[in-house]
């Protein structure tokens, strides 16, 4: 029988509702007003934390990166909003929640730091979905969704919320032709579903690689042009965005839950009522424009949507543990490791954390951008969107593991565990569109279409002859690299580009071997290595097994056949991300959990300030579906928190 729960919340005067400090403070009744982090630059330096996972704490017991809340006096306030719904960060997750909400009936205001002018939405807009009609009228096959939720588990070793992932596959087809029936006709018209009909030979396997399954169906769309029209719905229906307004702080009651608690007296089984400690978030204290206090009131639920902490040094440091040991291990500056492109300042989870949230427990995960080399001084994304179906060598000639196995991420995990500043050599010959046809649709497994990043128009075989013709002088594939991003937006982030000149030609093309080796500048005792490699791996071809490192039979291809094609790559440090995944600790419903893994009342997450989605790696069985995530489970929860169905 499930044990009983009765509410019990005490209160106390306005007064000290405004000027209660801390959470912390377990069977304290009263109120407080939990803010979110200081700007960026005024951060603890990372340097501070001292133990694993950033534990060293400050004086009111918090994570040194975490500081203490700050407080908002009543004679502050400027202005007081209500609605049914606040949500604190209007990206990705936080337009769908706020839109779905207003869609049915309630009244909702958006917090959102970025000018509307300004925003930009996270992503390339690649968007993971299960089974949506639009997908499947395309001619994809439709996904049975417990294989699909079985291999999600499996990938992330069981760490994520199982419900919460079903959540996804059961939603996210409804939420992409709900989200396609409302788009501008320009987003339509672009928008691309990746089924690669053309790959016969590899769907005839089941899509399995190395015993790890994918599935196509993810669709490329324009998300940028798409926001705007429905934010214009919805405060049609009566919502309202605050454009350049910053989420400070919560607004909290505290209070008590009595719990049926089992216990054991003189070796009999017994149910207590035990007084535990409760928050209900009743609303969000935030600045305007201007840096006037605005309290805004919540009357159903306050929704964090306010991205990763990506952007926040000590954050990133503290919590980001795998990336830090690599960065020590090689000796770097770990002062200001940061997320590139789309790195958020943590807020969300700070005010999460506050409010009595702790973190999602999971291995911390990210996405590695393109999941390719880092350098500054060559191309060395050179096909790595498409993971690496090709072999790889070491810089004495060697290969030194399957380098398909979890797309590209095996590989990448490999090299950044090596010694940095090397050169890793891939060559391989004119069935290079067998190997594309045999990759893995796996995050970012885009076919080769640009000449350095996938990002620009010429095809395969349009770059490849450009290698070929150029000769003994190599081809600069950096002089080409267009600035637009995958979805073709002009406003996407910068991308930190190989400098231009010969020390970035990195790929040549020959009509031997021989001459390939020469072209690339390799000694005597490199040719001689590469060689005896090659004719190894061209051994396992023919017999259809990787005797060193147990490669997927469908992936050995031979390097036999006119022309050759060689490039290298270096990968100078650690790669530190696009943006981290785990948030705060939520339960199946979004809910945020307090320290007893009770909900805090009232108070939600979702997108990346949510736990339980992603652990270990982002190795995903279908590309996009961390965007496919934050708008499925967003949309879903403004839908439920509208109806009051949570």
């Amino acid at each position: 029988m499930k044990p009983s729960r009765r509410i019990v919340t005490k209160t106390m005067d306005r007064r000290q509702f405004m000027k209660a400090a801390a959470v912390g403070t377990a069977g304290m009744a009263g109120a407080s007003v939990l803010g979110a982090c200081a700007p960026r630059g005024t951060e603890t330096s990372p340097s501070g934390d001292t133990t694993a996972g950033g534990s060293t704490s400050s004086s009111g017991g918090y994570y040194s990166w975490l500081g203490e809340p700050p407080v908002v006096e009543d004679s502050e306030i400027t202005d007081t909003v209500e609605a049914d719904i606040v949500v604190v960060g209007g990206g990705n997750a936080g337009t769908m929640c706020a839109v779905a909400a207003a869609e049915e009936g309630a009244t909702v205001a958006v917090i959102e730091m970025q000018a509307q002018a300004d925003i930009y939405y996270y992503g390339l807009h690649d968007v993971a979905n299960i089974n949506s009609e639009l997908v499947l009228s395309r001619g994809v096959p439709e996904i049975k969704k417990s294989e699909f939720l079985a291999e999600f588990q499996r990938r992330t070793l069981g760490k994520t919320n199982p419900r919460i992932v079903r959540k996804f596959i059961d939603n996210s087809g409804p939420m992409l032709d709900w989200l396609y029936e409302r788009m501008p006709q320009e987003a339509k018209d672009a928008l691309k579903v990746y089924d690669w009909p053309d790959r016969a030979d590899y769907w005839a396997v089941g899509g399995v690689i190395n015993g790890f399954r994918c599935w196509p169906g993810y669709v490329n769309l324009n998300f940028q042009v798409t926001a705007p029209v429905l934010i214009a719905e919805a405060e049609a229906q009566g919502a309202k965005w605050y454009w350049s307004h910053t989420g400070v702080s919560l607004v909290t009651e505290e209070g008590e839950t009595t719990e049926n608690q089992e216990s054991t007296e003189d070796g009999v089984e017994v149910f207590n009522d035990v007084q535990v400690p409760q928050t209900k978030v009743t609303g969000v204290i935030a600045t305007d424009p201007d840096g006037n206090y605005i309290k805004f009131v919540a009357k159903k639920a306050v929704v964090l949507t306010a991205g990763d902490y990506g952007g926040n040094p000590a954050m990133y440091y503290a919590i980001q543990d795998e990336q830090r040991w690599l960065f020590e291990a090689h000796g770097l500056d770990t002062s200001n490791m940061t997320c590139s492109g789309f790195g958020r300042d943590g807020s969300g989870i700070k005010m999460g954390m506050w409010a009595g949230g702790s973190l999602d427990p999971n291995t911390r995960a990210m996405v590695w951008p393109q999941v390719m080399f880092s350098s500054t001084r060559f191309a060395t994304n050179l096909l790595s969107w498409a993971g690496n179906p090709f072999i790889v060598m070491d810089h004495e000639g060697h290969r030194f593991c399957d380098e398909t196995t979890l797309g590209a991420y095996a590989l990448l995990s490999q090299v950044e565990r090596r010694k940095p500043g090397l050169r890793y050599y891939t060559i391989f010959d004119s069935k290079y569109e067998k190997y594309f046809s045999m990759n893995p649709p796996e995050h970012f497994a885009f076919s080769f279409t640009g000449p350095s990043s996938g990002q620009g128009g010429a095809t395969s075989q349009e770059v490849l002859a450009k290698w070929l013709a150029a000769g003994p002088a190599g081809y600069n594939a950096s002089q080409e690299t267009s600035g637009e991003g995958e979805s073709g937006l002009d406003n996407a982030p910068e991308q930190a580009q190989p400098t231009s000149g010969a020390e970035a030609t990195c790929s040549w093309g020959a009509n031997s071997l021989e001459e390939l080796y020469e072209y690339m500048g390799m000694s005597a005792e490199l040719k001689a290595s590469v060689q005896a490699e090659i004719d190894k791996w061209n051994k396992f071809c023919e017999q259809g097994e990787d005797e060193d490192f147990g490669r997927d039979p469908h992936m050995l291809i031979s390097i036999s056949d006119p022309p050759f094609y060689g490039f290298f790559r270096i990968d100078e440090t650690p790669e530190t991300g696009t943006v981290c995944l785990n948030g705060l600790n939520t339960d199946d419903n979004q809910r945020v959990l307090d320290k007893n893994y009770n909900p805090i009342v009232g108070l939600y997450a979702s997108g990346n300030n949510s736990g339980g989605r992603f652990a270990v790696q982002y190795t995903t069985p279908i590309s996009g579906l961390t965007l496919g995530m934050a708008m499925t489970l967003g949309r879903l929860l403004g839908q439920q928190l509208a109806k009051g169905e949570i």
